[in-house]
């Protein structure tokens, strides 16, 4: 690239990119959120194209003459991104695991062809490393957020391409899967393909990454030699610190502004022999659980133990069997749901892949007083005012008027925190909330959780990264293979979830 500018809508995303891949070399893009390293990996591979002017160019040289056209260059390059997955979500691309798998032979959504003996047979090699084996007859929607992710890692590697692309590749996957995930990528830098991935997390750097680029406000803020980059800079790290930020000094949460009354509810939810099914296929089965006032719970367990459909249930998106029970707030599955919904705060990704490309940040925020996916009423002077609490609150100020479809994932992901908590809910509900967010956007979200919790609302939070539970978690649950393997108060419990989330 040289002397490359990106612009959206006229507003400038990249711009004086230069930069080269030599071969041999392994990239890590790092930079905080809004940086521009998607727009960045789109441009490499040529999803984006650049401003066109004469002093700049992308010039690709896997032939014998270089060349500035993309004909014949994408059966070289293949990228793996969270919008990717999302499309799946969006467009209801009803495929089975294995069909996604056999499309990345030809790069196409459909699969047009019939894969070979040979290619299936590399297919499935590929599946039992990434351990999505068993998930290849299954819907690809149905399946949990890593184990897609995964299945997509494998479609981008059934055409040994020379060059493969990762945006946050290692985003809903559980400790064991981001092990195989790195491992499997040193493999196929020993086997020949070159690597470029963007991160949030140095300990996600395999070893065979030896440049870093740094990105910021869509600019080059450092290149070159990992170690001679590689700094102290706060948008990367390998972990959160366990948020000793003093709180007295920070600035009061607009949940805490809204001065929520005490309530009078000692189990705000409670689940009785609960089994949900999707699809005639039993997801969780026998579940027996409540949610006490005072109560913080954070929900772990490895890809596919039912983490997100166990959430669903709580926030009445899906509904249990003839025999299972479900009581919100003192009050059975009766009436309307919405009234529910309202008392409910939720984020996950499945929201974020169903939200409308055409909303402005300020419009997802205030759909969250009707916990609707779009807005679709006006709101009143106090709501405004309460979305604006939390614009400035969040540091929402400069994509408050971004359509979703211009921000970068980290971006919409801390917009859907702004409206999950602009109504002041009772409870919480957060899939993977940290999933996408730089190391200072994450010790924020979780340094105002931390103070949502002193606040009367209480939070359920799913999680991969045991880094992120805050001191006000009060209990752990630990599900696998659709069962509760453990619950209870968090020092008593944890010592063992940890033992069994290594093993």
């Amino acid at each position: 690239m040289e002397n490359v500018y990106v612009f959206f809508e006229g507003k400038k995303i990249l711009g004086e990119i230069s930069w080269q891949l030599k071969p041999g070399e392994h990239w890590a893009i790092i930079g905080p959120n809004g940086a521009g390293k998607s727009t960045f990996l789109k441009v490499i591979r040529g999803d984006v194209w650049p401003w066109p002017q004469k002093e700049s160019a992308r010039i690709y040289h896997f032939g014998r003459e270089p060349q500035t056209t993309l004909i014949g260059i994408k059966k070289h390059i293949a990228l793996v991104t969270p919008e990717l997955q999302d499309a799946y979500i969006r467009n209801n691309w009803e495929m089975k695991g294995e069909e996604v798998v056999y499309t990345g032979f030809l790069d196409t959504v459909w699969l047009y062809e019939k894969p070979t003996k040979a290619q299936i047979s590399y297919a499935e090699d590929l599946m039992e490393f990434l351990n999505v084996k068993n998930v290849r007859k299954r819907s690809f929607i149905e399946l949990s957020r890593g184990e897609a992710r995964k299945v997509l890692i494998a479609r981008a590697l059934v055409s040994h391409p020379r060059i493969l692309i990762l945006d946050e590749f290692c985003n809903g996957l559980d400790v064991e899967s981001r092990k195989n995930v790195l491992d499997l990528l040193e493999h196929v830098v020993q086997d020949g393909t070159q690597i470029i991935y963007a991160t949030h997390r140095n300990e996600e750097f395999i070893p065979s990454i030896s440049h870093l680029l740094h990105l910021e406000g869509g600019t080059i803020k450092k290149q070159g030699r990992k170690q001679n980059v590689l700094t102290k800079d706060r948008s990367l790290s390998s972990d959160v610190p366990n948020l000793r930020l003093g709180i007295s000094k920070r600035p009061i949460s607009p949940v805490q502004r809204a001065g929520i009354s005490k309530r009078d509810e000692k189990c705000l939810i409670k689940i009785k022999n609960a089994d949900v099914y999707l699809d005639d296929r039993r997801i969780l089965r026998g579940i027996n659980w409540q949610l006490k006032s005072g109560e913080n719970w954070a929900l772990l367990g490895k890809n596919g133990a039912g983490k997100s459909t166990f959430l669903k249930l709580i926030s009445g998106d899906l509904h249990p069997a003839l025999g299972g029970e479900v009581r919100r707030f003192g009050r059975k599955e009766t009436g309307s749901i919405w009234d529910v919904k309202k008392k409910i705060g939720f984020v996950s990704s499945d929201l974020q892949a169903c939200y409308p490309n055409t909303a402005t940040g300020e419009e997802v925020v205030r759909s969250g007083f009707f916990s609707s996916i779009g807005l679709y009423s006006g709101v009143s002077k106090k709501q405004r005012e309460a979305v604006k609490k939390n614009i400035t609150f969040f540091k929402l100020e400069e994509i408050r008027r971004k359509s979703v479809c211009e921000m970068s994932y980290g971006e919409f992901r801390k917009i859907l925190i702004a409206r999950a908590i602009v109504n002041a809910p009772d409870i919480l509900v957060l899939d993977e909330p940290c999933s996408g967010l730089d190391k200072l956007s994450r010790e924020d979200l979780l340094d105002f959780l931390d103070r949502v919790c002193r606040s009367n609302t209480s939070i359920i939070l799913a999680t991969h990264h045991l880094d992120e539970l805050i001191p006000s978690i009060t209990h752990v649950m630990l599900l696998g293979g659709g069962q509760i393997v453990a619950q209870g108060k968090k020092e008593e419990i944890l010592p063992r979830v940890m033992q069994e989330l290594s093993s």
